[in-house]
């Protein structure tokens, strides 16, 4: 059974493999490298939010995301090393740390903007629907 996350494009080598055959999947990573919203796409991407109703990756593009992950983690711990003085692997232990402990760390689903709004508006500044219309 082909679906729309594994099928590919027309464009694409015969022998393309891992992320190469979910072109949207790369654009979106390389729009989004170095930046927080990196990791939360692709933590999104790797853990299933929708109780097993979700087919899943091609298990190569998993693993490629894994490492990406990862990756990102390093460049972190990298940049944040060079800045701070801190020995790289100190710093490494930190921000995997980090990654872990977060909301939207790599094992955590992100909260919808819908969910962040509700939360980080005060009771007082909420309104009911009936208050609304």
């Amino acid at each position: 059974m082909d679906s729309s996350n594994t099928r590919t494009s027309p464009a694409l080598r015969s022998d393309a493999c891992g992320l190469e055959r979910l072109p949207h999947v790369v654009n979106k990573v390389c729009l989004l490298w170095g930046q927080p919203e990196c990791d939360a796409y692709i933590n999104r991407l790797i853990m299933d939010s929708r109780d097993g109703n979700r087919q899943g990756l091609p298990w190569e593009a998993a693993q490629e995301l894994l490492f990406l992950a990862e990756l990102s983690v390093a460049k972190r711990a990298l940049v944040a090393s060079t800045m701070t003085g801190v020995p790289f692997p100190q710093m490494l232990q930190r921000c995997r740390a980090q990654a872990c402990a977060v909301e939207t760390g790599p094992w955590a689903d992100e909260p919808s903007r819908t969910d962040r709004k509700q939360v980080d508006r005060p009771p007082s500044a909420r309104r009911s629907r009936t208050e609304l219309a």
